[in-house]
């Protein structure tokens, strides 16, 4: 996981925060992120705050999902943008794994 910031101005605060969620941070501008973000396959960009919607479009990064809505307080329901649901089976015959 990747911190990307375009300020200096809160430095500190995001160290500490990249820190506790144990990520790399960079500060770059927009620009070099979207430039970055070109030949990455895979991942979800989470946006907070604004940002060119015309930069960071389709054409301009890739098929990239941007999650750019308010942060919800509730896990339950933020999570629901990065986890994908898995269940895992076992079927067994009536007289044992039919595959043996």
């Amino acid at each position: 996981m990747e911190l990307s910031a375009e300020s200096h101005a809160d430095a500190e605060t995001i160290n500490q925060f990249a820190k506790a969620v144990r990520c790399r941070v960079q500060f770059e501008p927009a620009q070099e992120l979207a430039h970055r973000l070109k030949p990455m396959k895979g991942g979800t960009i989470r946006i907070f705050g604004d940002y060119d919607e015309q930069m960071f479009a389709p054409a301009e990064i890739g098929n990239l999902p941007i999650i750019a809505p308010t942060v919800l307080a509730n896990g339950r329901i933020e999570m629901l943008n990065y986890l994908k649901e898995q269940s895992i089976t076992e079927t067994v015959h009536r007289y044992g794994n039919i595959f043996d």
